[in-house]
């Protein structure tokens, strides 16, 4: 089982539509098993194609990037079952880009010199900050896509981004009322994991085991070993005292951070040790395990207008997504491709 869905593209965020416009037999329809030759069609969208193997070189270049980065744990015999996801990401991404793209032309976009320059600074500045290349011409060479089509899938990147910021994001404002209704919302939501944490504490002072309720269907309660620390180890000081200060094998008292209402037991202390000739001292050290109730985090003022952005996005972008999609013919190898 693929144990993480992963985000839709680099230039917009993902959606969760079911993809039926224009749906053709004309294209042979996807089952397990079945066997594509190279070039053979597998994706239409106004008359722009995508062969099986443009796909498959894509979708083996997804898996291993999210691999290579450990976002992804493919257990062994699932590796089909991951690639089968990614093609369809594949053809999801072609749809997306290619509407976008016939969109701003339509609209007559042009990139300019100085938006090109702007944009190739702020890649080259990510690239550099994680290592991945020196700059956009050394990424564009370093591409497993290949030099040619990465420098396309770039200033395709660029018009695309242009129409984003034409269609959506100069729309987007921020009013009193979304930043009361975030607001609200995140109280609601806190309120709820405290309460829920409650009943978890009071369940584990009659005595449930704590290792069971490590593992809950609850989406927001997760679990698991903090491990053996020692001070200063941990990041949150709240946590180390509370940790410090507990006997072995009591759950201590519902903690509140700032993302979650946290319950933990130590099952083992290491009592510190002086220095004996060569021997140096070793500090006090504990091993604990935790239980905690997820919530959204409390947000300052320019987070909340950054949250609220970022939703409103999305949702235009799903409705422009969904229009152009509409107006399109799309054939695809797949009756059900959801995006």
């Amino acid at each position: 089982m693929i144990v993480r869905t992963l985000r839709a593209g680099l230039l917009f965020a993902g959606v969760t539509l079911l993809l039926t416009t224009g749906c053709s037999r004309k294209l042979r329809e996807y089952k397990p098993g079945m066997v594509y030759q190279p070039n053979e069609t597998v994706l239409r969208v106004d008359g722009q194609k995508q062969t099986w193997d443009q796909m498959e070189k894509r979708a083996r270049n997804l898996l291993k990037e999210e691999v290579d980065a450990k976002t992804l744990f493919v257990p062994q015999g699932e590796e089909e079952k991951a690639l089968e996801f990614f093609r369809r990401k594949t053809q999801t991404l072609f749809v997306n880009k290619t509407v976008m793209l016939a969109e701003a032309r339509r609209r007559g976009l042009e990139v300019t010199p100085a938006e090109r320059q702007k944009y190739v600074a702020e890649v080259e500045g990510v690239l550099k900050a994680r290592g991945t290349a020196t700059s956009i011409e050394d990424f564009f060479k370093k591409s497993p896509l290949g030099e040619k089509e990465m420098r396309n899938e770039f200033e395709d990147g660029l018009l695309i981004d242009k129409l984003l910021q034409e269609a959506i994001r100069n729309k987007i404002t921020v009013t009193d009322a979304d930043r009361d209704a975030l607001a609200a919302e995140i109280i609601a939501k806190r309120k709820e994991a405290k309460q829920k944490a409650a009943e978890i504490h009071a369940q584990l002072q009659k005595g449930a085991d704590f290792n069971s309720l490590m593992k809950s269907d609850d989406k927001r309660v997760v679990g698991g070993e903090i491990g053996e620390v020692t001070r200063g180890k941990i990041g949150d000081k709240q946590i180390e005292d509370a940790i410090f200060v507990q006997k072995v094998n009591e759950v201590g008292p519902v903690l509140e951070t700032g993302r979650g209402y946290m319950l933990i037991r130590v099952t083992a202390r290491t009592p510190a040790k002086a220095a004996v000739g060569a021997t140096p001292a070793t500090p006090e050290s504990v091993h604990a395990s935790f239980i905690s109730v997820r919530t959204p985090p409390v947000l300052k003022s320019k987070d909340m207008d950054r949250v609220i952005q970022e939703r409103k996005f999305e949702k235009s972008l799903m409705e422009l997504l969904k229009s152009l999609r509409a107006k399109s013919k799309i054939e695809t190898i797949y009756k059900d491709l959801a995006f």
